[in-house]
């Protein structure tokens, strides 16, 4: 039975559309962040919130994101809000952003 190529990579990709989209905020939902994130380093009870909630999407998606690929894109759309919440510069972010849709496709496992 073939993978339904809608659904394949479709948690990675709403993943990657909400993380990116954080980091292109107004200054005042940066500071938001900042305050969720410095609260998150020091908590360790919210970081325990943020792995359980994380973990069970993961579990919930396995069928779908449940790949070595997949997995790296999720992590470098972390990177990029990182990056954004920290004020480094990324040359072309809309052109890395299509790509790291393109790769949740199917055809580019």
């Amino acid at each position: 039975m073939a993978e339904d190529p809608v659904r394949y990579g479709s948690f990675t990709r709403a993943y990657i559309n909400a993380t990116i989209s954080l980091g292109e905020k107004g200054q005042e939902e940066l500071d938001s962040q900042a305050t969720l994130y410095a609260l998150m380093l020091g908590d360790s009870e919210l970081r325990e919130l943020w792995a359980k909630w994380a973990n069970a999407q993961l579990k919930k998606h396995q069928a779908t994101d449940n790949t070595e690929i997949l997995c790296m894109v999720r992590l470098v759309a972390d990177g990029i809000w990182l990056s954004d919440f920290s004020g480094i510069s990324i040359s072309d972010k809309t052109s890395i952003h299509k790509r790291l849709i393109k790769m949740t496709q199917p055809d580019n496992e």
